[in-house]
């Protein structure tokens, strides 16, 4: 029989589809211990980490605005951003919330894509050196947030990665 976290887990995300009003979110509570690039990009608004109690972690890596200054816009790959996507998964944490009342892990990029894509491999994330903290953080963060679901709950957890499109209206994507 899977934990009572579990449990409710499956529950709520069956739920999810039910339509909702939304009430105010509550700021996760208690103090983590993260790698210092994250605690870097934490204080300087390059992320946003949300601890969670779920073994669900929401990741947005493509909906940032903030600017860096002085960083100039990147010239290859994609710099479109995923919007409404940080927006989705605070709806989504706020729901699980209130049918569990736990919360699952949420963590986004809070800087342009058009900077920094924290869904690239390093060589390809970035091209110009300030934007490099943004990625380390970030990835310091998931793989924190990584290893404490796999503590945690030693059964598994799940990584939703969200990703926005507008091209294919009604679809939905599933990557590997």
């Amino acid at each position: 029989m899977p934990p009572p976290a579990v449990s409710r887990l499956r529950r709520a995300l069956l739920a999810l589809a039910l339509p909702t009003t939304l009430g105010p979110t509550r700021p996760a509570q208690g103090a983590i211990a993260l790698p210092e690039e994250s605690v870097e990009a934490l204080k300087a608004g390059s992320i946003l980490i949300e601890p969670g109690t779920l073994p669900l972690l929401l990741c947005v890596p493509h909906d940032g605005e903030r600017e860096l200054p002085g960083v100039p816009a990147r010239v290859n790959g994609t710099r479109v951003r995923d919007v409404h996507t940080r927006a989705l998964s605070e709806r989504t944490s706020r729901r699980l919330e209130q049918l569990t009342t736990a919360r699952p892990w949420r963590i986004a990029c809070l800087v342009s894509r058009r900077q920094v894509d924290v869904n690239r491999p390093q060589a390809e994330a970035w091209e110009h050196p300030d934007a490099r903290p943004v990625w380390l953080g970030y990835h310091g963060a998931v793989a924190h947030a990584v290893a404490t679901l796999r503590r945690t709950f030693p059964g598994g957890a799940l990584l939703l990665d969200i990703h926005g499109q507008g091209y294919t209206g009604d679809t939905l994507f599933r990557g590997t």
